[in-house]
């Protein structure tokens, strides 16, 4: 498994919905985009919430419509 690097991780919620978005960037150590990483995020506590997503050709990924609360955001490739 490569060591991966993120940017541009964003967290972002709305006042009156109590939706959340988490979105960022996969790269290499070679600060190269990776396309098809496998991201997971998961809410920490006591209610079980996980979603599994894929980068897109940009590295790009999002997941939206999240519960407030702490995430553990894991990614392989």
């Amino acid at each position: 498994m490569r060591l991966l690097f993120f940017f541009l991780l964003f967290v972002t919620f709305s006042a009156s919905a109590q939706d959340g978005v988490i979105g960022g960037t996969v790269l290499d150590d070679k600060n190269k985009l990776l396309e098809s990483a496998t991201v997971q995020i998961a809410l920490l506590g006591s209610a079980p919430f996980q979603k599994t997503s894929s980068s897109d050709g940009n590295g790009g990924f999002l997941f939206s419509g999240l519960p407030m609360g702490y995430y553990r955001l894991v990614v392989s490739y």
